[in-house]
């Protein structure tokens, strides 16, 4: 992600697509499209861990995936781990708290999917 920031502030700054490409090594199809979602790209703030955008990305579910890596790292702290069951569930728990202390105030959806992988 911070490369993708780093080419958005070097196009803002004036640098070619093509000069992009050069520089990063990278196809010019990449360098294209990071160019065309550099709105995104650049006031998007990611949870350490995360690699992907979803335009549509749901703030309940960003801060599901802040807490939930919180707890993993406490669990990895004290050498606990978490089998991948126990993880869904704590975050179905994170997901249900949220929407409690929010009722009426968001338009998400209520229902929370785990998925895995």
């Amino acid at each position: 992600m911070k490369l993708k920031k780093l080419i958005v502030e070097k196009y803002e700054g004036g640098m070619g697509i093509s000069n992009l490409t050069a520089a990063y090594r990278l196809p010019l199809m990449t360098i294209s499209i990071i160019v065309k979602n550099k709105d995104i790209i650049k006031y998007a703030n990611f949870v350490k861990g995360v690699k992907s955008i979803y335009k549509q990305r749901l703030e309940t579910l960003e801060h599901v995936e802040k807490l939930l890596l919180l707890w993993i790292t406490e669990k990895q702290c004290v050498v606990d781990s978490a089998s991948e069951e126990i993880i869904c569930e704590k975050a179905k728990v994170i997901h249900a708290d949220l929407m409690k202390n929010q009722a009426g105030t968001s338009q998400e959806s209520e229902v929370f999917k785990t998925s895995h992988g």
